[in-house]
């Protein structure tokens, strides 16, 4: 998949598919919600025919799909309003506590 003329990222079905009959077949992969930045992405679509003297047959296509990816609810960018780069931007648990090191430094400093 790319988006900003970037490869943001890659993915394979972890295990062949033997075809045996012919047919209509669909594979689907879910892109966890969180994890793309807004920007327009393009993906590239590909499989691997095995022929029946066991070569290898790449069949492609550059611009399967495209889609924009929008923040719902201010999800990943919080109150930030302005551009963000980047081609994902995946939703992370953040944790901010007081660092009581910092404290003692700002007394011993007089701040």
């Amino acid at each position: 998949m790319f988006a900003r003329g970037v490869l943001a990222f890659r993915a394979l079905e972890p295990q062949e598919f033997e075809v045996t009959t012919p047919g209509s077949f669909t594979s689907t992969l879910r892109v966890p919600g969180g994890l793309l930045a807004e920007t327009v992405y393009s993906v590239k679509a590909a499989i691997n025919v095995r022929l029946p003297d066991g070569a290898h047959r790449p069949i492609a296509d550059q611009n399967a799909l495209t889609f924009r990816v929008y923040d719902v609810a201010d999800a990943s960018r919080g109150s930030w309003r302005g551009k963000m780069p980047g081609v994902v931007a995946p939703r992370l648990d953040w944790t901010t506590a007081p660092d009581r090191s910092g404290q003692r430094r700002a007394e011993k400093l007089g701040v």
